[in-house]
């Protein structure tokens, strides 16, 4: 059981358009409006992959550049969140993403002083001598199952953000600071708590906690 017909239009939408071929959904997916994928430009077939029973407001848009792929999985709300993808953004089940939230999985402009003079001429278009863009920089973003992440964050290339964890509101993981956050059950005693660590020190949740660098809520 699904709002969206047979022929992908949803159920008294007001946008006309139905929603994109290269996108698919699974049982029990509610979309508010097709509106959602209005920027949704991949020429991939599977371009937008989504679970079962996964709800997406009318908040929500999946900017997805030619290039660029999403998936979600089951169980997991959407609720007015700006996905930009130009290669990669994975998205668990049991996540609830709150209004407003950005994901990102480039800067989609370059970073150097003298790249961005080039393609503020590029992007100017009744420039006659418009040069061609420079090579943007995009790693993928990865966020596990049971995440929650509130209002206003903004999550941009590269992050990973580990099961079971919590992404405060206004705030900001970004790849530059290679920041992450987890929530992770200690073995036996299954308590949760917090554990911040560096990519660039300890590669992986398991590097981290086997380097015995675990701190409690109550450190952090």
């Amino acid at each position: 059981m699904s709002n969206v017909t047979d022929d992908r239009r949803v159920e008294s939408d007001w946008w006309a358009h139905p929603i994109p071929p290269n996108v698919h959904w699974g049982e029990g997916f509610y979309c508010e409006t097709a509106q959602i994928f209005r920027f949704l430009k991949s020429k991939d077939p599977r371009a937008v992959v989504i679970g079962n029973h996964v709800s997406c407001s009318a908040g929500c848009s999946f900017a997805l550049g030619v290039n660029g792929s999403c998936s979600i999985g089951n169980f997991t709300l959407v609720n007015g969140a700006l996905i930009m993808a130009e290669e990669r953004i994975e998205i668990g089940s049991y996540c609830l993403i709150s209004w407003n939230v950005g994901i990102a999985d480039s800067d989609f402009h370059p970073l150097e002083p003298a790249q961005r003079l080039i393609d503020a001429e590029a992007l100017a278009p009744f420039f006659k001598d418009r040069p061609p863009r420079p090579k943007l920089r995009t790693a993928p973003v990865i966020i596990a199952d049971n995440v929650w992440i509130g209002m206003n964050a903004t999550i941009l290339k590269g992050v990973a953000i580990g099961e079971n964890s919590r992404s405060e509101e206004h705030t900001s993981d970004s790849s530059h600071a290679n920041i992450s956050y987890a929530v992770f059950c200690l073995q036996n005693k299954l308590t949760p708590v917090h554990i911040l660590f560096s990519s660039g020190i300890y590669p992986t949740l398991l590097d981290f906690c086997l380097a015995n660098v675990i701190a409690s809520t109550d450190d952090l």
